[in-house]
């Protein structure tokens, strides 16, 4: 249960290709080489958009685990309320080709400026944005951080048990002169505080918004696996 949640809360309220997003390049303060920045609310607002899918691997000795991420955009539909951008988002991961974890539902957004609202699952389970986040800048650079709120998960839509919190942040990381990771980086904790868990999901961008590379960080039965 909390492997599924952390890989799809933390992953679909996070980065993932973009059609359009753009970033340019500035002059570093008192001259010198440029600067690349990155539209990431553009990044972001558009991620939804477009039908995409994703495949990564990773490893455990002789284990090899693959993880699919698919993304259908949706009509819009009422969510906590109001209208929300919706998508359809399905994952799956397989061991050493067997299927040990498969999950979808729908994906509640806003794009310009982007802002996720929740998720509902197919199995039941039922994610709200409790603590909204600040609009994501359109000029970031490496090193760049912020908040991308709370998540509260919810045993189903009525909303009357809590099951886990997720605190996330955004980070730009390092990669070549004119890429970088966009991660979030997800904590999750049961109703008493304590951490249950952690996970990240990033992005490799270039300056021009596109997406040429994924790295996720997350934990299945117990292992902390990086997929790529």
């Amino acid at each position: 249960m909390l492997s599924r949640l952390v890989l799809i809360l933390a992953t679909a309220a996070l980065l993932f290709g973009c059609n359009g997003a753009g970033g340019n390049s500035s002059q570093a303060a008192g001259g010198g080489d440029a600067v690349a920045t990155f539209a990431l609310d553009t990044f972001q607002s558009n991620l939804f958009k477009v039908a995409r899918s994703f495949t990564a691997t990773a490893t455990d000795g002789a284990d090899t685990y693959t993880l699919f991420f698919s993304i259908a955009p949706a009509t819009d539909a009422l969510f906590e309320g109001a209208i929300r951008k919706r998508a359809v988002l399905s994952f799956t991961i397989r061991k050493n080709g067997v299927t040990i974890s498969a999950t979808n539902g729908d994906y509640f957004y806003q794009a310009n400026p982007w802002q996720n609202f929740g998720m509902k699952f197919s199995s039941g389970p039922y994610a709200v944005a409790t603590t909204l986040h600040p609009a994501l800048p359109n000029n970031a650079t490496v090193g760049s951080t912020g908040s991308l709120g709370v998540i509260t998960h919810y045993t189903n839509s009525r909303r009357r048990i809590v099951a886990l919190r997720q605190e996330s942040t955004w980070t730009l990381e390092e990669d070549t002169a004119n890429t970088a990771f966009f991660c979030e980086n997800a904590v999750i904790r049961n109703t008493s505080g304590a951490v249950v868990t952690t996970g990240s999901s990033c992005s490799r961008i270039d300056t021009s918004g596109n997406i040429i590379g994924i790295r996720f960080t997350i934990a299945v039965n117990d292992l902390m696996l990086t997929f790529q």
